[in-house]
């Protein structure tokens, strides 16, 4: 067998060793096992269902949280609506991403600050004119979660203990047709079976205090609104590739600060992701260097050697090949 050379790849940023999120030189904010992105990612208008969008949550290094935005509706699905990224300014003394967003179809602008508050951020949503009255008791904060990461997982809103469910599973109402926002390039997908309504979920749970995955370490989150009611809901019940979303509604005739929610990613202490290691889908000729490459976790400590394990038909392991590594440098 040819030598085995085995590059390393090691994450760009400063090691982490305080437990608070801070600002990073990247504009997101981090701790060593959580990423908050703030309009990192930001809503094309393209593909309305996109899933990378918005304030995201990276948690024990799956992104489980996503789509973080003022949005139309409980629980937005393909071509409803996005909000446009106007502005976006990062405020390192602050600590804070301050991001504007814009629905052109009704002339509406909103500001979201994010500010680093320990180790959890505030979510705060800025109005310098109220809701339109078009968007009354409709526009609201959303932010979803990846079902796959939370079903069968409980959650506490309250003091009320539940779990999320592994299908689609909520009360609905049907609305009329009229009260539905606009859709992307004036499409209308929504009716009912032509009974000129629509089917809109209502809210598996609401509240002021959410604990999500209380069962699960790596994936609990704690979501606490003074100013504002929690709503819970699965966005399944509309789309396929719909998630669960969490949503607090914009009250009416008010500016300045109109809500804010804490938001606090559960964090195990000393986590450090698992090596990625990537090879050759489609594999090597004889004469070609065998290469992997090992993406590890910026606060995993770099082993001089690599070692390569066969798997034999009796289902134990032997050496096949232990190779010295060569550090390859920052990834991005």
């Amino acid at each position: 067998m040819r030598k085995l050379l085995v590059c390393l790849f090691l994450l760009t940023a400063t090691t982490v060793m305080a437990q608070d999120l801070h600002l990073n030189d990247l504009e997101y904010f981090e701790r060593q096992d959580v990423n908050v992105l703030v309009f990192s990612n930001s809503f094309n208008g393209g593909f309305n269902d996109e899933k990378n969008s918005g304030i995201e949550i990276i948690h024990h290094g799956v992104r489980t949280v996503q789509g973080g935005a003022i949005r139309l509706n409980n629980t937005p699905e393909q071509w409803d609506l996005v909000p446009k990224m106007t502005s976006r300014k990062v405020d390192k003394k602050n600590q804070s991403i301050e991001v504007g967003l814009r629905y052109d179809d009704y002339h509406f602008d909103s500001r979201i600050v994010v500010t680093a508050k320990g180790s959890a951020v505030e979510i705060a949503v800025w109005l310098d004119q109220p809701v339109p009255a078009a968007l009354s008791g409709t526009a609201g904060l959303n932010i979803e979660f990846l079902p796959s990461q939370y079903w069968q997982k409980t959650f506490i809103m309250d003091g009320r203990l539940n779990r999320f469910p592994r299908y689609a599973a909520s009360q609905t109402v049907t609305r009329p047709n009229a009260e539905k926002p606009k859709q992307f390039k004036g499409f209308k997908t929504y009716d009912d079976r032509g009974t000129d309504r629509f089917v809109d979920p209502l809210p598996m749970e609401k509240g002021h205090q959410l604990v999500v995955a209380t069962d699960s370490p790596e994936r609990m989150i704690r979501i606490n609104s003074e100013d504002a009611e929690l709503q819970l809901f699965d966005g399944r019940m509309i789309a396929q590739n719909g998630w669960y979303v969490l949503r607090s509604v914009l009250p009416a005739n008010k500016t300045g600060k109109v809500l804010s929610w804490t938001v606090e990613p559960h964090a195990i202490p000393g986590w450090i992701r698992e090596p990625n290691i990537g090879f050759s889908q489609v594999g090597y000729i004889p004469e070609q260097p065998k290469v992997s490459v090992i993406e590890l976790d910026k606060n995993d400590p770099v082993k001089s050697t690599a070692t390569l394990w066969r798997i034999k038909e009796d289902g134990t392991t032997e050496k096949a090949y232990e190779g010295a590594v060569t550090t390859w440098g920052n990834l991005l």
